[in-house]
């Protein structure tokens, strides 16, 4: 009931204003607190979220209380609006209350209290804080950072410690990687390089940003190694840094890679980054690929090729001219139906 209660005040049929107020005064005497505070732990979100905002105008309850009833509640932004209440007064300092913050699932609470651990000079305990080192969202990891850089605390050696541990986590390896790259560290892109192992395809990831994001003269070729990596989930990855960067890639080294390609969901990746060249080579690409296992693949692309067609762009050379029309009289029998668009495209 109350979130539509809150939905009448848009309502363009009738003024509601006075009624909503109305229910919302006799919701807000302290004899109701109870039955709002109950409204916090509602599996609606739409309930939980209009009762934070009841609390927090009428200051029914204290901010902490709010975060002890919110914290456990399915909604993030139930728990986050309850967080931002209590973190506009500057004497939170329950050290229990704030690592459990620390520990919830959704980056925004993190980096709020972490900022108001900045902010207020806060002190919790270290090892709260070298976890936030690893935690997979790059705010969190920064300001975790700060803090642990203000007591002299040098996150560099702590995750060059999980580097060279071996007992270190793939989740752990990744953050180091990430963390001591985002940290400038001189050894960053070494590591790196070193972490390029096909057997952990995540580290391979973190990896793979790391060199192509820093550029360097091998970048092109630790991104084109990723696009005949055996998992799909490095290819797609290569194929985002490749967009990312604009790293230039040719008609050769696309079908280079095809060659490689065990399955279909890597034929489908390499049949996309053709769509990366030019038009004419990309038709170039699909046409040579018409005959053989993967016909079906190349059917479909074609199709999609001829529907994107753009009259006013650039026309082939003449060599890519001649290319397609030599691949066009190889394989007629299998490209009958688009025979006219693609003979009207080239003239």
């Amino acid at each position: 009931m109350l979130p539509d209660l809150w939905r009448l005040l848009g309502c363009q049929r009738d003024q509601h204003q006075g009624l909503v107020y109305e229910v919302l005064a006799f919701l807000s005497i302290p004899q109701n607190r109870w039955a709002l505070l109950e409204g916090l732990r509602s599996h609606d979100k739409r309930v939980s979220r209009c009762v934070v905002a009841v609390l927090c105008e009428h200051e029914l309850c204290s901010p902490i209380e709010m975060v002890k009833y919110a914290s456990d509640h399915t909604d993030p932004m139930t728990r986050l609006r309850a967080v931002q209440h209590q973190l506009r007064q500057p004497d939170f300092t329950e050290t229990e209350i704030i690592q459990r913050l620390l520990k919830d699932q959704f980056a925004p609470i993190k980096q709020a209290v972490l900022q108001y651990l900045i902010d207020y000079s806060v002190g919790i305990p270290q090892p709260a804080l070298v976890a936030l080192l690893f935690d997979s969202n790059t705010l969190v990891r920064q300001r975790a950072a700060k803090i642990l850089a203000a007591r002299e605390i040098d996150s560099a050696r702590i995750y060059l410690d999980i580097l060279q541990s071996d007992v270190a986590t793939v989740s752990e390896r990744c953050a180091a990687l990430v963390g001591l790259n985002e940290l400038k560290h001189p050894d960053a892109v070494d590591w790196a390089t070193r972490s390029l192992d096909r057997n952990y395809p995540r580290v391979y990831m973190a990896a793979l940003h790391i060199l192509v994001e820093n550029g360097g003269e091998m970048a092109r070729d630790h991104l084109f190694e990723a696009f005949i990596h055996p998992s799909v989930k490095v290819g797609k990855c290569a194929l985002k840094l490749r967009d990312r960067k604009k790293i230039f890639i040719t008609l050769t080294e696309v079908q280079n890679f095809l060659c490689e390609g065990q399955s279909e969901k890597k034929c489908r990746l390499y049949f996309s980054l053709a769509r990366r060249l030019n038009k004419w080579d990309c038709l170039i690409f699909i046409l040579s690929n018409l005959q053989g296992d993967r016909r079906q693949l190349s059917n479909e692309y074609l199709e999609y090729w001829i529907n994107q067609f753009n009259c006013s762009g650039i026309p082939p050379t003449v060599k890519q001219k001649e290319i397609i029309s030599l691949l066009m009289a190889s394989a007629s029998h299998l490209i009958s139906r688009y025979q006219k668009e693609l003979k009207c495209f080239l003239s």
